[in-house]
């Protein structure tokens, strides 16, 4: 079920009705039911597998909570062999089973034909966090398997996060409130902000995006850059926008989710760009993998070899692709370069005066056109289109700025020159009431502005989305991890 569907706006207010309307003691069966309909809706099949393995991996970390100290670790690998084992299955079996056949001649073994189960990276890292958690001490086994079922299925964030951690969402979910006015007018209107981010901006983008990287041996120069510049903002806006809504709907419940993007855009570096985006999933990377392996704590090369493994795995973790594995290559070694270089690079910005907001501005650009760069591989279908794209962008810029060249550009995509322009309008407009929401007094001033005015502003958002939104089949950019 989409956030984006009439059916979860006919599912959402009935759910919430049935939660407000029962009993505090009767409120987590209701998320629990209602979160299993939820995440079934796109497959039964899927429903049944969730709870089959959220059912194990309850009682394998429960036993190893009760075991001696010597054999905590062999339930450790049962549960994370068996959940990593599914998701490579499921996910990354055709990947190397099709390399393998493409190399060796006469390879017998056959592809799988199974469909990936919506958000199974999300949730697979979200229960693998609890595991270690458990195990490390952090953390007490659930001995309800209701309680660590919710845990697993709150439908807010089960699709595609944010990635919780069980320390920071099973207490909230053991005591929640009651009904609070304030509470549900202040999650509606962050999921109403995360709704325009991604139909009427993302999904407005996402025309040119889908039409140049679905075919870009057919275009050059300007039309690649645009279509890169335009992936840039679909990702991020269809991306946060849905961790938007995820957190709007939970805090309508009463549950806090974790915030999963931070104005990565003001990033001066691309070190400082995964501190602002996909959060939680750094963070997670952070805690279980590149911590555990010396982290920034170790020697230089230490330290490489634990970011360059992060950036590996996250780019595997985004998709069954070896373009995605390029993606997380590229962003581990401009990381590495980032560290390395920065000693030198500041010192040429000091000794050619390049300081405060010159610098600022000259460091935001940059990332952001690396970020650019690198995001290619991530949308790119096949390697052949990445290498057109890289070997094509400084191609065919000699009509540059002639309006004549850009209708020919946009007629070739079958797009109107007012829609695309207004979508990039959109953009400037959305960075600037984030920044202002970003603000420690945004609460003060906003409570502060007479209520007639915070009502039509709200309003003036849900007509919007209503009437400016994209309204087609567009699932969230990561529902597909």
């Amino acid at each position: 079920m989409l956030f984006n569907s009439f059916s979860f706006a006919l599912f959402f207010p009935l759910v919430c009705a049935l939660f407000f309307g029962a009993p505090r003691s009767l409120r987590p069966t209701v998320l629990l039911v209602a979160s299993l309909g939820f995440y079934s809706y796109w497959k039964l099949s899927y429903g049944g597998l969730l709870l089959v393995t959220t059912l194990f991996d309850w009682w394998v970390v429960r036993h190893m909570a009760r075991a001696p100290e010597g054999s905590r670790g062999r339930w450790l690998a049962v549960t994370l062999v068996s959940n990593f084992g599914l998701l490579f299955v499921f996910k990354y079996w055709n990947l190397f089973n099709g390399t393998a056949a493409a190399v060796v001649p006469g390879w017998p073994v056959p592809d799988l034909s199974l469909v990936l189960p919506v958000g199974i990276s999300f949730y697979t890292f979200q229960t693998m966090s609890y595991a270690v958690d458990v195990y490390r001490g952090r953390l007490a086994a659930v001995q309800d398997p209701r309680r660590f079922a919710l845990f697993v299925w709150y439908f807010p964030q089960l699709v595609a996060g944010p990635i919780e951690r069980a320390t920071n969402l099973l207490p909230q979910l053991d005591n929640l409130p009651d009904f609070d006015f304030d509470r549900v007018v202040s999650g509606l209107r962050e999921a109403g902000w995360g709704m325009f981010k991604k139909v009427v901006v993302a999904d407005r983008l996402a025309f040119l995006v889908n039409a140049v990287f679905g075919a870009p041996e057919q275009f050059r120069g300007f039309g690649l850059t645009l279509a890169a510049c335009f992936l840039v903002g679909q990702v991020y806006y269809d991306f946060a926008g849905y961790s938007e809504i995820a957190r709007g709907v939970s805090r309508v419940l009463g549950v806090e989710l974790m915030k999963n993007f931070d104005q990565p855009f003001r990033s001066t570096s691309m070190v400082e760009w995964w501190q602002h985006w996909h959060i939680s999933l750094s963070t997670w990377f952070r805690d279980y993998l590149y911590q555990p392996m010396g982290g920034s704590r170790a020697g230089l090369p230490r330290w490489i070899l634990a970011t360059m493994t992060v950036f590996l795995v996250s780019g595997l973790w985004h998709g069954a692709s070896w373009t995605f594995l390029a993606w997380g290559l590229a962003n581990g070694l401009v990381v590495v370069f980032d560290r390395i270089t920065r000693p030198a690079r500041d010192r040429v910005a000091a000794a050619v005066g390049l300081t405060g907001t010159p610098r600022f501005v000259v460091q935001v650009a940059l990332t952001l056109a690396t970020w650019t760069l690198l995001l290619i591989p991530f949308r790119a279908e096949s390697f052949p289109d990445l290498l057109h794209f890289y070997t094509h962008l400084h191609v065919g810029w000699s009509h540059f700025g002639e309006w004549a060249a850009l209708g020919q550009f946009l007629n070739t995509v079958d797009l109107e020159p007012v829609p695309v322009l207004f979508g990039v309008a959109l953009v400037p407009l959305v960075e600037t009431v984030d920044a202002l929401r970003r603000r420690p007094d945004w609460v003060a001033w906003w409570r502060a502005l007479p209520r007639l005015q915070r009502w039509a502003l709200d309003w003036a958002v849900v007509f919007s989305v209503l009437f400016c939104g994209s309204w087609v089949d567009s699932p969230f950019v990561y529902f597909q991890f």
